[in-house]
């Protein structure tokens, strides 16, 4: 082996031993908050009806490619329930879409398996998401009195995933791990679409005024498999087991 490479390989050893010896007293909290920062992967989602719209309309966009989690907060109570509520957004493209997905997310699950640092736990998802197609006029729409026009729809739906979270090492004030999940959402994509614009009022905030219009079907299911960094708020030393206060 050579020099260099040996360095490399002690240096990523002791690395790894560094934090197995931080952390090799720590163990999942059976309650509190847990943030998810970032909760972002790849997701598929396939909505040959929209792209197709979209198009014939001049507005460029693909299926969905990634997406994830803005914020994810949740919260395990002691009878082991999962309760959380996450927002966040889906992306077909960076540069060649005019498709804006969001949604928001209300979650409720359960631990399935927890030993020590690891932990898997089932969760439910009911999920609200928001289509919005900006700078487009739908066939047989007049043309806006402002130039801050676009199409909207929501699409409701839910399903469930699995998250895995590993603990890495923990301190006084905080623990740290990691966790990856997948997922399926199932939606309606039935949607009724608006097309309108938005005019500022006195207060200075946006009034939104549209019309129904007909539009393109979206997605009806989107697996994900995300990844994210765990934070929990650390209320015990890393020398006390979790597991002696339940």
């Amino acid at each position: 082996m050579e020099p260099h490479a040996s360095k490399k390989l002690k240096l990523f050893i002791g690395a790894v031993a560094l934090l197995a010896a931080i952390g090799c007293n720590a163990q999942f909290s059976q309650h509190g908050f847990r943030l998810l920062l970032p909760n972002a992967g790849l997701y598929s989602g396939n909505h040959p009806e929209l792209i197709n719209w979209m198009k014939a309309n001049g507005a460029p966009t693909s299926n969905f490619k990634f997406g994830g989690d803005l914020f994810c907060v949740t919260y395990q109570t002691r009878s082991n329930v999962i309760v959380g509520l996450a927002a966040g957004g889906i992306y077909a493209s960076v540069n060649n879409s005019n498709l804006r997905v969001g949604y928001g997310d209300l979650i409720a699950g359960t631990p399935l398996f927890t030993k020590d640092r690891f932990q898997v736990s089932l969760l439910g998802h009911v999920t609200v998401l928001s289509y919005t197609i900006p700078g487009v006029i739908p066939p047989g729409a007049a043309v806006p009195p402002s130039n801050r026009y676009f199409m909207r729809a929501y699409a409701f739906g839910g399903g469930a995933s699995l998250r895995a979270q590993y603990l890495l090492f923990d301190t006084s004030l905080m623990s740290v791990g990691l966790g990856v999940e997948g997922g399926i959402t199932v939606l309606d994509p039935d949607v009724s679409w608006q097309f309108g614009y938005t005019v500022p009022t006195t207060n200075g905030r946006s009034h939104f005024v549209g019309t129904s219009v007909p539009g393109p079907q979206v997605d009806s299911i989107i697996p994900y498999l995300r990844f994210s960094l765990v934070f929990t708020g650390g209320r015990y030393k890393p020398s006390v087991h979790y597991d002696q206060y339940f």
